[in-house]
């Protein structure tokens, strides 16, 4: 239940930020009636990255708004995202960003254990995806492992 909190929280502070109603984001996304208000209401556990990705668009943020915690959280060891969504899974993007995170982890000479290593390979995947790119973005995995010396 936690998980859907954080995501309702996250959509409230944005929806009230846009000065829209909760109809005109779901029309202007082009969602189904009351998508918005099932995940607002709870009656929607696990929206999809497509519900995420055109509400963010519409409200003006991105999908690591509602993914995210909070930025010391993320400089302080990574935690894991507090959103279930049902990713696509291209399989090929999946496999190119475990050996980039596993080659710069084996760079910084750090040992993650496997929640750390999921994390950062999830992270770098989504970034991946919300930028629409068919490639990992070296640069941003790179920056975001260099965590782990801090």
């Amino acid at each position: 239940m936690k998980n859907i909190n954080h995501l309702q929280s996250k959509l409230k502070s944005q929806l009230l930020k846009s000065n829209l109603s909760i109809r005109e984001v779901e029309r202007r996304a082009g969602l189904n009636r009351s998508a918005l208000s099932n995940i607002l209401q709870g009656k929607s556990k696990n929206p999809t990255l497509h519900i995420l990705y055109a509400l963010a668009e519409v409200l003006g943020c991105t999908l690591s708004d509602f993914i995210e915690t909070s930025e010391h959280e993320e400089t302080t060891g990574l935690q894991s995202a507090k959103v279930q969504i049902a990713f696509p899974t291209l399989v090929p993007l999946l496999h190119q960003t475990m050996d980039i995170v596993s080659n710069h982890f084996k760079n910084i000479k750090y040992e993650p254990n496997l929640e750390q290593f999921w994390i950062c390979v999830k992270k770098v995947y989504v970034h991946a995806l919300e930028n629409h790119n068919s490639e990992i973005d070296h640069l941003y995995a790179e920056w975001l492992i260099d965590k782990f010396k801090e």
